[in-house]
């Protein structure tokens, strides 16, 4: 069995998540899950990139970007057939979780194959949220 490194990283991105926590707007369950993985991020606990405890950690991360900022429709181009774009507005916390996100997935003690899962993972938890957030705005 291969071990990779620990992120050197840890209590950087560790601080970083309570700035965030402390500062944004999001479910107070999920604002709590998050503080208590970036305590066991800091304390560099292996068990909080066990990949159940890791996704949910990525989806909260998700989840509170989205809190943080004011979504709308783009309107579409003339003649346009697809679908129209999102155009999102960081309204203090946006760009900030999307950038934990980076580091962690980067920064993973994992294989390059199961971080390319968890990449994918991102990817398709992010479109979920799209596809909700589309539900929910009104189409003009």
């Amino acid at each position: 069995m291969t071990h990779y490194p620990y992120p050197t990283n840890a209590t950087s991105i560790a601080n970083d998540i309570h700035l965030l926590i402390e500062n944004c707007l999001g479910p107070r369950a999920i604002r709590t899950r998050l503080a208590r993985w970036a305590d066991q991020l800091a304390s560099k606990s292996p068990d909080c990139f066990r990949e159940t405890a890791f996704r949910v950690a990525l989806k909260d991360l998700l989840a509170l970007s989205y809190s943080n900022s004011s979504v709308s429709l783009v309107p579409a181009p003339p003649f346009h057939r697809g679908r129209r774009g999102l155009e999102i507005e960081d309204t203090g916390g946006y760009l900030a979780a999307r950038l934990i996100i980076r580091d962690l997935v980067t920064g993973a003690p994992l294989c390059p194959i199961c971080k390319a899962d968890t990449a994918n993972f991102v990817l398709q938890a992010s479109e979920e949220h799209v596809a909700r957030l589309e539900a929910l705005l009104p189409s003009n």
